[in-house]
């Protein structure tokens, strides 16, 4: 997540939530990162020392089409809540596996089988027909 503040001073905060959660988080619930998923790594806190600042977040454990929010806040050095809380940023996570073409029927059917060809865009994957 990079975001750019206006002063190079000051201290931010970064988690991700479930998008079940976001209407809940307000400035102190970011600040303690109230709602956060996954581990320590998945939730950033730091100082602001350029205007420009990047911030990787990993460990998240997300979980295929499944929707998060990612909330940003900065604010000055004081520590009294009176920074800026950017509007949260929508995380859509794309699904663990899918198809490098769609499922078909490459014979007849009979009364006795089905066959059907799946091709899945990564290996291993687990099938159910």
């Amino acid at each position: 997540i990079a975001f750019t503040a206006r002063a190079p001073v000051g201290r931010f905060f970064v988690l991700l939530a479930a998008e079940a959660n976001a209407d809940n988080l307000d400035i102190p619930g970011t600040k303690v990162f109230a709602h956060a998923v996954g581990d320590g790594t998945c939730r950033r806190e730091g100082f602001l020392s350029t205007n420009e600042t990047e911030v990787d977040l990993f460990g998240c454990h997300l979980v295929g089409r499944q929707q998060y929010a990612a909330f940003v806040y900065i604010e000055d050095s004081a520590n009294r809540d009176d920074g800026s809380l950017a509007v949260p940023l929508n995380v859509t996570v794309p699904p663990s596996r899918d198809f490098d073409s769609q499922p078909f029927l490459y014979s007849t059917p009979t009364l006795a089988e089905v066959n059907i060809e799946v091709s899945p865009n990564a290996s291993p994957s687990k099938v159910w027909a």
